[in-house]
C-alpha cells in the first residue's frame, strides 16, 4: 500500500511521513540502474528533510553529495549528510573553505564504516592539507553526543552504555597510544603513520609496548563493549590488577550494581583513583580542558556517577559541589551536568545561582526554557515577564505542559534518546523536575488557566 507524503508516519512517531521515514524508505529503494534519480533524491532530502541554520551549511551539504557521488552508495552519503546537519547546527562552525568540512565529513564517515579511505587521498581530492582534515575530523569526533544520537536513531535501542561515544573515544585513545614517544618531522608524516596503522583491524591490547595503565584502559574499553555482565565485571577486575588506579574499572563495577550505597562507594573509589592517577599538576595545568583530553574522561565519568548518586541519596549540597567542580574542569560541559545542577539550585531556592547558570548556558531547550519560568516565578512571582518566558518555552516544546498538568501520563520507563522539541525531551525534563513544579500550587494553577 502506498503511503501519502502527508499521511501519519507508520512508525508511530506522530509526524508526517515526509518529515519522518520517507527519505529513509526512498533511500532503501534506490536502484543502481537509475543513478541520477538517486542523486536527485539526495539533493531533495537536503531541502525537504533537513533544517539548516546557515545557507553555507546547506551549500556544504550539496557539495558533499557532488563530491561523494557516485563513489559511495546513497545510504552512505545520506549518513554523511545526517552527521553534517547535526554537527553544523549544534557546533555552528565557521566555514572559510568548504572543502575542509567536506573532506572531514567524508573521513569521519569512512572511519565509522571502516572504509579504506586515507587523509592523504582526501587531501588530494579536496585540495586541503592533511593536518587541516585531521584537526576538523577530531573536532567532529569530539562531539560524542552526535554519534550517540545517530546510533540510537538507527538502532532504536540503547546499550548498557553510550557505545557510539566510547567507540569514538577508543579510536582517539588508540591513536594517542600509537604516537607516544615517536617523533615526526611534519603533520603529514604523523597522519600517514596513523593511517597506516588504522588499516590494521587488530586491537592494541596485545601490544607489548603498552605500559600497565594503557593495557588496563584497553581492557576496560573491551569491557564497556561486552554485553555479558559477568564478563564485564571480570574484565574490570582484571584491569584493576594491572593498574589499581583505573577509574573506569570502578565505573563498570558500579554500572553492574543496583545498590545505592554500593554505587556511592564504587564511584567515590573511581573518583579518588582518578585523582591519584592524574595528579595535582594535571588539575592545575589542564583545568578548563577536561573531557577534551582523552585521559581525563574516566575520572570525569566517576565524578559524574558519584554526583548523581549523591543526588539520588538526597545529599544535594554535596552533589552541587561535585557538579560545580566538573563545570570548572570542563566549561563546555560535554556530560550535561548543568541540567541537574540547575535543578538543585531551583529546588534549594538559590535563584541567583540558577540565573547565572542560565546566562552562562543560554540554550533553547526544554530544560532551560522551563527552568527560566521557575526561576522568574521564584524571584518575582506571577510577573508580566512570566507570560513571555512561558510562550517561548511552549513554542520550543509544547509537550511539557501536558505532562506537568497531568493531561498526559508519564511513561514508566525513561526514553533512551530524545530530540529537541519532541515528546521524549518533555518526558526527560518532567521526570527530573516534576516534584519542583508540584510544590508551586499557584504557578501550576496559573499554568492551567493560561494554557486552556
Amino acid at each position: 500500500m502506498k503511503i501519502g507524503r502527508n499521511a501519519p508516519c507508520p512508525c508511530g512517531s506522530g509526524k508526517k511521513y515526509k518529515k519522518c521515514c520517507l527519505s529513509q524508505d526512498e533511500l532503501r529503494g534506490f536502484s543502481p540502474l537509475a543513478p541520477q534519480d538517486a542523486k536527485a533524491l539526495l539533493f531533495s532530502s537536503i531541502e525537504q528533510e533537513f533544517v539548516w541554520d546557515h545557507y553555507l551549511y546547506e551549500l556544504v551539504a550539496r557539495n558533499i553529495v557532488n563530491s561523494m557521488y557516485p563513489q559511495y552508495e546513497p545510504k552512505i552519503i545520506a549518513a554523511a549528510l545526517r552527521i553534517w546537519n547535526l554537527y553544523a547546527n549544534a557546533a555552528q562552525p565557521i566555514v572559510r573553505k568548504t572543502g575542509v568540512m567536506e573532506a572531514a565529513i567524508e573521513y569521519c564517515v569512512a572511519k565509522l564504516l571502516d572504509l579504506p579511505v586515507t587523509q592523504s587521498e582526501l587531501s588530494g581530492k579536496y585540495g586541503v592539507s592533511v593536518g587541516t582534515i585531521s584537526k576538523r575530523a577530531q573536532e567532529i569526533f569530539g562531539e560524542e553526543w552526535l554519534f550517540a544520537t545517530i546510533f540510537q536513531e538507527n538502532s532504536g535501542q540503547q546499550t548498557h552504555t553510550d557505545t557510539a561515544r566510547l567507540s569514538a573515544e577508543r579510536a582517539l585513545y588508540e591513536m594517542t597510544s600509537l604516537v607516544k614517544g615517536k617523533e615526526f618531522e611534519s603533520m603529514e608524516q604523523l597522519n600517514e603513520f596513523i593511517n597506516s596503522h588504522l588499516s590494521n583491524q587488530t586491537r592494541m591490547t596485545k601490544n607489548s609496548s603498552l605500559d600497565p595503565k594503557e593495557m588496563a584502559q584497553h581492557i576496560l574499553y573491551d569491557a564497556w563493549e561486552e554485553p555479558s555482565v559477568p564478563k564485564r565485571i571480570q574484565l574490570a577486575k582484571q584491569a584493576l590488577q594491572l593498574y589499581p588506579d583505573s577509574p573506569d574499572a570502578y565505573n563498570i563495577l558500579a554500572e553492574s550494581s543496583d545498590d545505592l550505597e554500593e554505587l556511592l562507594r564504587l564511584y567515590k573509589q573511581g573518583k579518588e583513583a582518578g585523582e591519584r592517577d592524574l595528579g595535582l599538576r594535571c588539575f592545575h595545568k589542564d583545568r578548563g580542558h577536561f573531557w577534551g583530553l582523552i585521559h581525563t574522561r574516566p575520572y570525569m565519568r566517576s565524578k559524574e556517577g558519584y554526583a548523581n548518586c549523591l543526588l539520588m541519596a538526597g545529599q544535594m549540597e554535596q552533589a552541587e559541589k561535585e557538579f560545580v567542580e566538573m563545570l570548572d574542569l570542563n566549561p563546555n560541559d560535554n556530560q550535561g551536568v548543568r541540567y541537574p545542577l540547575l535543578s538543585i539550585y531551583i529546588e534549594l531556592n538559590q535563584f541567583e545561582k540558577a540565573s547565572r547558570l542560565l546566562e552562562k548556558y543560554n540554550e533553547d531547550s526544554a530544560y532551560m526554557n522551563y527552568s527560566r519560568v521557575l526561576v522568574e516565578y521564584g524571584i518575582f512571582g506571577l510577573s508580566s515577564k512570566l507570560n513571555r518566558l512561558l510562550d517561548k518555552a511552549i513554542q520550543q516544546n509544547p509537550h511539557v505542559i501536558d505532562f506537568l498538568l497531568g493531561r498526559k501520563k508519564l511513561p514508566s520507563q525513561t526514553p533512551d534518546y530524545y530530540g529537541y522539541g519532541d515528546t521524549n525531551e518533555a518526558i526527560m525534563y518532567v521526570n527530573a523536575n516534576y516534584h519542583i513544579w508540584q510544590r508551586e500550587g499557584k504557578l501550576l494553577q496559573w499554568l492551567k488557566e493560561t494554557t486552556r
